[in-house]
């Protein structure tokens, strides 16, 4: 009876209202937002409050701005700011110098001190005297420079001059060694050929010069050229002795 009962009262439910019922848990918030004429003044008072806090602080909001993380000096530096005197290199007085050159009263450094002393004015003229001579010694060091590229070319120009006067001689040597030059190359044709003629004769036929046979004839006829050689030479020196004793024979007799 329950059970029927409970079907007919879901007949005369609306599909709406059967989905609501379905639904506990979303009932209340869905039922608001169909059928609420608008929001109450409590939610109106929500909605119009902002969900961050204005932030007035120029210094803060610079900060949020930079997306470049440096931090100190770097930041300083980048955004050509004046530094922070920190290390003690910034505590010299060429960093405070430079420094007051380039944020100028900002620094608070006192300018009279930008001026040089009287120590590093003696070494800076040291200095200019080592490695900067004056103009005076630039103009003599230019003058003796010149001098001596004069006299290198001035001894050039006679040395060229000299070789000139000597060039038909050295020309005509030159002739004469290319002329030895050939006649030594056609003295050995003659000789490597007259070789070969020997050797077809004492063969009876053309032999090729890197023969073992060509090689020994060689060895065989150097030696003998040797011995003729000292032949003659022991001939010409009997000749040469017997003509002294003739002579000391003759002036004794006379």
């Amino acid at each position: 009876m329950a059970t029927s009962m409970c079907k007919l009262c879901s007949c005369k439910l609306s599909p709406l209202q059967l989905f609501l019922r379905r639904h506990a848990r979303l009932n209340v918030s869905v039922s608001n937002a169909l059928f609420s004429s608008g929001p109450s003044p409590d939610d109106e008072e929500v909605l119009l409050k902002p969900k961050r806090p204005v932030i007035e602080d120029e210094d803060i909001i610079e900060k949020l701005r930079d997306v470049s993380r440096l931090r100190g000096n770097l930041y300083k530096r980048q955004h050509n700011l004046q530094p922070e005197i920190r290390s003690a290199y910034q505590r010299e007085l060429r960093y405070r110098r430079r420094n007051y050159g380039k944020f100028g009263d900002e620094t608070g450094f006192d300018p009279r001190k930008c001026w040089q002393t009287r120590w590093e004015l003696r070494e800076e003229i040291k200095l200019e005297k080592e490695w900067e001579p004056t103009l005076d010694n630039m103009m003599k060091n230019i003058q003796r420079r010149k001098q001596g590229d004069e006299a290198k070319m001035a001894k050039r120009v006679e040395t060229i001059t000299k070789n000139m006067e000597k060039m038909d001689g050295w020309i005509k040597e030159y002739h004469q060694r290319e002329e030895k030059r050939a006649e030594e190359v056609r003295q050995r044709e003659l000789k490597k050929k007259k070789l070969l003629d020997d050797a077809m004769a004492f063969f009876g036929y053309k032999v090729d010069p890197r023969d073992e046979k060509f090689k020994e004839m060689l060895e065989a006829k150097a030696k003998e050229e040797k011995r003729l050689a000292k032949q003659k030479k022991k001939e010409t020196q009997t000749a040469k002795l017997m003509a002294r004793i003739q002579a000391e024979a003759q002036k004794k007799d006379s």
